[in-house]
């Protein structure tokens, strides 16, 4: 059985970010996206519960375990958006790791953390 059989997907962010998101991957599966055509970057921040300012704001000082958490979140969130994308419109989907765009079925999500933006390419 294959991992997008089992998908069932989740997010803990806010909807209208959720919204946006999907715009820009929309934008890249029609090559049209302003980052690079099939390629967006989305900002970890917009990728979080709530409001927050942490790498938009300069005095924001964030460290430790609350640092860890909000990585895990984003990186968790944009595989969430990423993978239900793939599925909803039958497109490959990759984010770059490294120097490398990965599949995001080939991601292990406790393993995959959005420090400050990541690229995301589009297409089959």
């Amino acid at each position: 059985m294959k991992a997008q059989d089992q998908f069932q997907f989740a997010v803990n962010m806010s909807t209208e970010n959720a919204l946006e998101v999907w715009s820009e991957l929309t934008d890249s599966l029609h090559g049209c996206h302003g980052y690079g055509g099939d390629v967006a970057e989305i900002y970890a921040y917009r990728l979080l519960p709530g409001f927050t300012n942490a790498w938009t704001n300069p005095d924001s000082v964030i460290l430790g375990d609350d640092y860890k958490k909000l990585t895990y979140t984003a990186g968790r969130n944009l595989l969430q958006l990423c993978k239900k994308f793939s599925i909803d419109n039958e497109t490959k989907v990759q984010i770059e790791i490294g120097d490398v765009f990965k599949d995001v079925w080939k991601i292990k999500e406790d393993e995959f953390n959005s420090v400050h933006r990541e690229h995301v390419k589009v297409g089959k």
